[in-house]
């Protein structure tokens, strides 16, 4: 399995709201749900230590010194082949991520000190490529029109330590490394030496093969007023947008019935590290059409088939609401992926998709847990006014290969 599709791996969002009411803002409370329906999602979107914000600290001397400090995450896979991938990055002042500095090691992490091998930057980017020991690297300067880095300090020789290790659904490791290397330009030519001594790592560590359901695509949700019932599905679509003029977590959660399909939206504006209470705006009636907006919201979509394409025949958009973050694992462009939890409430209005007619009020509670793509800042989600109406959103062609799959 190569080094780009191994990073390639995705980890979950998850939410479980009480009560109905849609016009609440900010915290809510720490309560379970009395609802034998919902005592699932209240296991798994229950508040996990190991699974706080990871951080980064390093110095790079030498050519180009800098200081290293920002959050990290990570993944192991503990079936064949296993591997561990620990990402620690900087970002910039909106949260997009500057730089990276990344860890891969192959085979179970367990407490210890291993050499690391030399790699290049062509076998890097190479898809066949099978490492045979732990390397690291530091990546930076983002270059949006390529969608790469442009200068790299590869590790020619050095130490990873495994410090500390919990290997569960969502474990932690604390790393050491140590490394001298090599910069390099985006076509591979050395243009400096780099040195780091020490840099520390501490980081949730997501296990992306398990017995057990707790990072499985979730949604449950309770719906009161003119659409009601309990909904759930384990269909959901999930992006980290990092684009320039607009950063945001989108989940789309799919929701397939007898005779039509409903799609609930959560779009949270911002790229968000720590546990925190979003409020949720009220969505134009063209924002909810096109599934964009400068400001956080939720939505409902209903779309029927005639024939096999489908129609959407209704959009019920967010007048108030929040969304409660209890976890959030994120993942820089080159791990491509992060996991999270939360909780959310939301009042909408209902529209008839053609005409625009009022057709009635609702109120949505709930919670999702869903795997969530990284695009990188030269990627944007489609705009549904212009794209062809499909069951589940899609993202740009560019990052279709890159889709989150445990």
């Amino acid at each position: 399995m190569s080094f780009l599709r191994l990073t390639s791996v995705g980890v979950a969002l998850a939410a479980l709201a009480c009560g109905g009411g849609g016009g609440e803002a900010g915290p809510v409370p720490d309560g379970r749900c009395p609802s034998p329906a919902l005592r699932i999602s209240a296991q798994l979107a229950g508040v996990r230590d190991n699974a706080r914000p990871g951080t980064v600290s390093a110095v790079i001397t030498d050519d180009f010194p800098r200081t290293i400090a920002g959050p990290a995450s990570g993944f192991s896979r503990t079936v064949f082949p296993a591997l561990m991938v620990v990402d620690g990055f900087t970002t910039d002042a909106v949260g997009r991520p500057a730089g990276e500095l990344v860890v891969f090691s192959p085979g179970t992490p367990v407490v210890g000190t291993r050499p690391l091998v030399p790699v290049t930057l062509q076998q890097i980017r190479d898809p066949q490529f099978r490492p045979d020991g732990p390397f690291a690297l530091w990546a930076e300067s983002f270059d949006a029109a390529r969608g790469d880095y442009s200068r790299w300090l590869i590790a020619d020789a050095g130490t990873l330590g495994i410090d500390s290790v919990r290997n569960e659904d969502v474990g932690r490791v604390g790393l050491t490394v140590s490394f001298t290397g090599t910069w390099r330009d985006a076509s591979g030519t050395q243009i400096g030496c780099g040195r780091i001594a020490g840099a520390t790592i501490d980081a949730p560590l997501v296990r992306t093969a398990s017995a057990t359901s707790a990072l499985a695509d979730t949604l449950e949700a309770t719906l009161t007023g003119s659409l009601q019932g309990t909904v759930g599905t384990k269909t959901i679509d999930a992006f980290q947008t990092l684009g320039p003029n607009d950063t945001r977590l989108v989940l789309v959660a799919t929701i397939a019935g007898n005779d039509t399909t409903r799609e609930l939206w959560l779009s949270l504006k911002g790229t968000r590290l720590t546990t925190d209470s979003v409020p949720l705006g009220e969505l134009s009636l063209d924002g909810a059409r096109a599934g964009r907006d400068t400001g956080s919201f939720a939505m409902l979509r209903v779309l029927t088939l005639s024939q096999t394409t489908p129609v959407v025949v209704q959009v019920w958009r967010s007048t108030s609401g929040w969304v409660k973050l209890t976890n959030l694992v994120p993942g820089a462009p080159l791990i491509t992926c992060g996991w999270g939890t939360a909780r959310f409430a939301f009042a909408a209005t209902g529209h008839d998709n053609a005409t625009g007619a009022v057709v009635g009020t609702l109120d949505a509670a709930g919670a999702v847990e869903s795997l969530y793509t990284v695009l990188s800042p030269a990627d944007s989600l489609v705009d549904l006014r212009t794209a062809r109406v499909a069951l589940r959103p899609l993202a740009p062609e560019s990052a279709r290969g890159r889709r989150c799959f445990l």
